[in-house]
């Protein structure tokens, strides 16, 4: 496992603060693990590229893990549920409607939630982009059937077919359940279980890096 950290926006700094900076860094190279990662530096030539599924990277202060490569994308989950002020777990419904399905128009749903209040709140939101992320609804025990259909935006939740989406106990995948309109799919005991989508539970938001960001190694 690797971890990796990206930059935040800097001030200008005067010779002597750059030299003292640079110095800092080439004693912070890390050694990979999550507790001492590698740091990402724009001035590096390795880039978001070099990333592989299981490793770490850190965005927006907080820690996400690699769960996919598509179109040369990065796809990262948060390693933990969104929180709030006092570092705990914020819950919300995946929907206020017993059947209502996926949009970015309504404010009445988690995925509106997360395209707006959540997603203007990130720092750097110039190493992120658009990605797909898979909404087709399971049926008959086939979790395939989630690629069926797809919507494009900014942030989403982990499908039943994404690796390590039920790491956290009662956090929402954005999977829906064909036969009952009024189920989602969220994690319990590291296995997928069904609620209710007006039942309240945590939040693991699924972002897309951008290729080409440089990197630290």
């Amino acid at each position: 496992e690797h971890r990796y950290e990206f930059p935040q926006e800097e001030e200008k700094k005067d010779d002597a603060s750059e030299e003292a900076e640079s110095a800092d860094n080439k004693e912070e190279k890390g050694n990979g693990s999550a507790d001492d990662p590698f740091y990402i530096k724009r001035e590096e030539v390795e880039t978001t590229n070099d990333l592989y599924i299981n490793s770490y990277v850190e965005y927006n202060d907080e820690l996400w893990k690699v769960i996919g490569i598509e179109d040369n994308k990065i796809r990262i989950i948060k390693n933990d549920c969104i929180k709030d002020d006092s570092n705990k777990c914020i819950t919300r419904t995946y929907s206020e409607k017993d059947n209502n399905d996926i949009s970015l128009y309504r404010n009445d749903n988690l995925i509106y939630y997360l395209n707006t209040i959540y997603y203007n709140k990130l720092k750097n939101k110039n190493y992120i982009t658009e990605g797909k992320f898979y909404i087709g609804k399971y049926e008959d025990n086939n979790y395939l059937r989630v690629f069926d259909n797809e919507i494009d935006m900014n942030v989403g939740l982990p499908s039943l077919a994404d690796p390590f989406a039920f790491e956290v106990d009662n956090t929402f995948t954005i999977t829906r359940n064909i036969n009952n309109d009024t189920s989602v799919f969220i994690a319990k005991d590291k296995h997928p279980f069904e609620t209710f989508i007006t039942e309240s539970a945590y939040i693991r938001p699924v972002l897309f890096l951008k290729p080409n960001i440089k990197i630290k190694d």
